[in-house]
């Protein structure tokens, strides 16, 4: 919709092609359904890439606050949540509409992600047709699902959420995880999910910035399961507090004890089992390898001319 609108006001005769009976539908669920349109802090470091560098030149040259003065040039209401939140010379496409003639095509489909509302592979498919290279697809900002007995443990505290720090490597995330009928979701966990690998753990801080066994180890006395548990409440939800003294019993109380107890529960280690896949995921990671399209234009690199595709 965005090039198709800039095509007009430079004067080009534009046709915009969906197999949707609504445009621009995946736009307003986005976002928790709130329409997520854009991040104010959004960088190129920001973006999944095998080529960190390719989206420089193209936020460089229009930014989030470009498409802000859109929005407010419009008169379209917007608020601010935590955190600031083309290919080429003649084309004929082919569809139940008729044939349709054109110098220049953009192809704007989006991913595999949720097919309910109509997102399918042909995206894909075209990229494959004029010959550019596919990155491996997977489901990204997506739910996490837990392991059978992660499910026994956590999974009755479904809707719990608390703040924390989730970790993949050397990415984290600072938000929200909350607790699913089969997993965990929620903004850090999504975040986190597009850099997770199959196989690998996840590890998470529940107390970020918080010593929270720190007046336990300095006071000799009063070291017990019920001071454990009041300690706990200041850093978790009660609920969430009460199952982690279940699942992580406190066997001594030595210092050196309760500091292992406060260091795991800065590095809570999950292995998920998978996630909720394409249907729950809201995009998709991968795709076009961006070696094949150029960085200023998102034009196909190889040149391709004259093509037809249904």
């Amino acid at each position: 919709m965005m090039a198709a609108m800039e095509a007009g006001k430079r004067g080009r005769r534009v046709l915009v092609l969906d197999h949707s009976q609504r445009i621009g539908r995946k736009i307003l669920i986005s976002g928790g359904g709130r329409c997520n349109f854009t991040n104010i802090g959004a960088r190129a470091e920001n973006y999944l890439s095998a080529n960190p560098h390719f989206a420089k030149s193209v936020l460089a040259r229009y930014t989030p606050r470009d498409f802000i003065a859109l929005v407010e040039k419009h008169r379209i209401a917007y608020h601010e949540k935590t955190l600031g939140q083309l290919f080429s010379d003649s084309f004929t496409l082919r569809t139940n509409r008729g044939d349709f003639h054109a110098s220049a095509l953009v192809i704007a489909t989006g991913g595999l992600s949720i097919p309910k509302i109509g997102a399918t592979g042909f995206g894909y498919d075209i990229a494959r047709q004029f010959g550019l290279r596919l990155r491996d697809l997977r489901p990204g900002l997506v739910p996490l699902v837990f392991n059978p007995d992660d499910t026994r443990r956590w999974c009755d505290l479904t809707g719990l959420s608390t703040e924390v720090i989730a970790y993949a490597g050397k990415r984290s995330f600072r938000e929200k995880l909350l607790i699913t009928h089969r997993g965990i979701s929620g903004p850090a966990v999504l975040q986190i999910s597009s850099y997770w690998q199959p196989g690998s753990a996840l590890r998470f801080d529940m107390a970020p910035g918080k010593k929270v066994f720190e007046a336990l180890q300095e006071s000799p006395s009063g070291r017990d399961v019920t001071t454990l548990r009041q300690a706990l409440y200041t850093a978790l939800p009660q609920r969430l507090a009460d199952r982690w003294i279940t699942t992580h019993p406190q066997q001594k109380w030595s210092n050196a004890a309760l500091g292992a107890s406060e260091q795991a529960l800065h590095e809570w280690e999950i292995m998920p089992a998978g996630t909720e896949g394409y249907e729950k995921a809201e995009v998709t990671a991968g795709g076009v390898d961006t070696d094949d399209l150029d960085a200023k234009t998102m034009q196909a690199r190889n040149g391709c001319r004259t093509q037809s595709f249904e």
